[in-house]
């Protein structure tokens, strides 16, 4: 296996850290070579765009736009010299990093990355369907996720509708592919939170269900690859499980999805603690509204405390997370004979953070699933 192989193999395989250093190595290979024979200058903006997903994976997202934009420039500076030859490579790193430009609040500049990006890849499947559809599939669930966070359901509906077309037709040519599946299963992922946060409580549960049980099989076959997913799934099922007012069902598959979530993060904590926190907060919303305010304080305080230690590594991907968490806590706070005076303490961290007010009810924390540079990329 090569050194650049084996960097995105401990990228899928979550562990970024390594990955990074594996990206590393080999970006100064080609940035040697690139000084010999400058038409090496693409391999270096390839080897850009493989380290930019660990630190993006990372929260690190100011090191890792000034990468991708290095990359960005050298593959548009191509493209105007050989269309053909570096169009593709132009829509990847667009699509990617339109990923981050929408995780760091920038949705316009998100939505112009994202419709040049399509636009490519369109053409590109009218010429070569078979070589590119997956690549424009993975195009229209990122843009369908930008959609409905920027308040166009209609349209993130009609877009997640095509791209789940395209997902079962390569999934039912290439059974054999996991990652064909995968891409299934992550938009029915996603049109099943848009459905449930349309109201479509009925139609959500039958998406979700099926989504956990493509990822369920998938878990068995490649646990170190898929594993993750289907806590993502257990995580979204239990939020609308307990709109729905199953509440037992819920809990099950909000525990379930924490246990595999601890799992995943003593093996990689940098990747998975962010997750831990945000089922423990939805855990800990489930049990303040079943009448279990001690245990609902316990798991706050456990979202809390990784939340604080995460934004002091990574302020802009993190904080977010964080503001959701102390809200959520300090409406529990607010409820209890509160001698220790921590909901005054809460309100002024948040604060400090730049809120003034809070919600009136919790805020569920569901992951609508995106791609940065999937199987197959540049």
């Amino acid at each position: 296996m090569s050194l650049l192989n084996f960097g995105e193999f401990l990228r899928m395989t979550s562990r970024p850290y390594e990955a990074e250093e594996a990206h590393r190595e080999v970006l100064q290979l080609a940035r040697e070579l690139a000084k010999k024979e400058p038409e090496m200058s693409t391999w270096v903006a390839i080897n850009l765009i493989n380290l930019a997903l660990p630190l993006t994976q990372t929260g690190r997202y100011t090191e890792a736009e000034e990468v991708y934009l290095e990359a960005l420039d050298t593959f548009r500076e191509f493209t105007e010299k050989s269309p053909d030859a570096f169009r593709r490579s132009l829509a990847w790193n667009l699509l990617d990093y339109a990923v981050l430009l929408r995780h760091t609040g920038r949705t316009a500049e998100a939505e112009e990355a994202c419709r040049e990006a399509l636009e490519v890849h369109r053409e590109l499947v009218a010429k070569s369907p078979g070589r590119h559809l997956s690549k424009l599939a993975w195009n229209l669930n990122n843009f369908a996720v930008l959609l409905r966070q920027t308040g166009r359901a209609s349209e993130a509906e009609e877009t997640y509708r095509e791209t789940l077309d395209i997902a079962g037709q390569l999934a039912h040519s290439a059974p054999e592919s996991v990652f064909m599946t995968d891409l299934l299963a992550t938009i029915l992922n996603n049109l099943a939170i848009l459905l449930r946060r349309s109201g479509r409580l009925s139609e959500a549960e039958e998406v979700y269900l099926e989504a956990l049980e493509i990822r369920r099989q998938l878990g068995q076959k490649s646990p170190e690859l898929f594993l993750y997913r289907v806590a993502t799934s257990l995580n979204n099922l239990g939020v609308m499980l307990f709109e729905t007012g199953k509440t037992s069902e819920a809990e099950d598959a909000l525990r379930e999805s924490l246990q595999l979530r601890r799992e995943l993060a003593g093996k990689s904590s940098d990747q998975y603690r962010p997750s831990v926190v945000s089922t423990v907060s939805n855990l800990a919303i489930l049990l303040r509204r079943t009448g279990r305010p001690a245990d609902s304080e316990d798991a706050y305080r456990e979202a809390v405390e990784i939340g604080e230690e995460l934004v002091l590594k990574a302020p802009t991907a993190y904080q977010e997370g964080l503001v959701r968490t102390l809200c959520n806590f300090a409406l529990l706070l607010s409820d209890l004979d509160d001698r220790e005076n921590n909901l005054q303490k809460t309100i002024n961290r948040l604060k400090e953070l730049g809120v003034e007010s809070l919600p009136e009810s919790e805020e569920w924390s569901e992951e609508e699933e995106d791609e940065a540079n999937p199987p197959g990329g540049v």
